[in-house]
């Protein structure tokens, strides 16, 4: 059996997270000393699709995260309607999530946009005080024949031999079940149709706390984040020397800000690292806002 795994880490603004939650098919309550937040399966959502699967046997799933603190709300939804995505809003505390389900699943971008809306007391839609998210619309495997890991080296003139491309959007989902204990809130698991035997899991965390994970790299996490756990379990490989590679888009409204730094950690994870940053920028009175941002490690032999 091949598993491997990446973590995550989804910091959601620097706020503090009451409200009451909508209907929906499954929900957890959780309390501890640092957070108190609810989770939702396909929250608001009677159509049938809601709770059968397609003609593939793929279930739709959206797992909805409410996180109340003392000046806000944070909204972490993570659903596979077309690619798997992860999307992040903060709001007030006296409002209402609305979801206009025809719209999100009609694969109509133009539909899909606005249709996680949260409204007032007077059903009013409330403007989101900030927004981000994350896409994983693709799963690339490449022969790694040089065993160098770096996919810029990997050819692309001969595509087939090197290169296969497992996008999400086409993954078999199976349905989801709210974990009842534990910090792991759900599991989202798709395999491709042409191999049942394996699956790509999408695990996730939410402490409600800070900590820092037992497991390599040993991620640092506070009360306002959420950790998403990438598994490749028992996945067949198609190539003789298979590498796995997952293409992660950045979705924010604001500017961004590119740049990265070289530092050494001693402590954690020993090793010389550079560091990628990508900050969501608002320019306002002349000073630069950092509203959100994205950043990934690599290691001194990849650069």
């Amino acid at each position: 059996m091949f598993v491997a795994y990446i973590s995550l880490i989804l910091v959601a603004f620097s706020a503090a997270v009451p409200c009451s939650a909508a209907s929906s098919h499954q929900y957890r309550l959780y309390k501890d000393e640092s957070r108190h937040f609810e989770v939702y399966l396909n929250p608001l959502c009677n159509l049938t699709e809601c709770f059968t699967p397609d003609t593939k046997g793929s279930y739709l799933n959206l797992v909805y995260v409410k996180s109340f603190g003392d000046n806000d709300t944070l909204h972490f939804f993570y659903a596979n309607i077309d690619s798997f995505s992860v999307m992040v809003f903060r709001t007030r505390n006296d409002v209402t999530l609305d979801i206009a389900w025809k719209d999100l699943i009609s694969h109509d971008k133009d539909r899909m946009l606005g249709s996680i809306r949260f409204v007032d007391a007077k059903r009013t839609i409330v403007k989101v005080e900030d927004a981000f998210g994350y896409s994983f619309p693709t799963i690339y495997e490449f022969n790694d024949v040089k065993g160098t890991a770096n996919m810029s080296q990997i050819p692309t003139e001969d595509y087939g031999n090197y290169w296969y491309a497992h996008h999400t959007a086409n993954l078999v989902w199976k349905n989801v079940t709210l974990n009842a204990t534990g910090d792991n809130i759900a599991e989202l698991a798709g395999y491709s149709s042409d191999m049942p035997n394996g699956t790509f899991k999408f695990v996730i965390r939410y402490q409600g706390k800070t900590s820092r994970d037992e497991a390599l790299p040993h991620l640092q996490l506070n009360r306002d984040s959420a950790t998403v756990d990438f598994i490749i379990d028992s996945v067949p490989a198609r190539f003789n020397y298979s590498k796995f590679g997952l293409n992660v888009v950045f979705l924010t409204d604001y500017e961004t800000n590119e740049y990265n730094r070289t530092n050494i950690d001693d402590e954690y994870t020993p090793g010389t690292f550079k560091t990628f940053c990508v900050d969501a920028v608002e320019q306002k009175n002349n000073v630069s806002i950092v509203h959100n941002f994205f950043q990934w490690k690599v290691t001194k032999r990849e650069f």
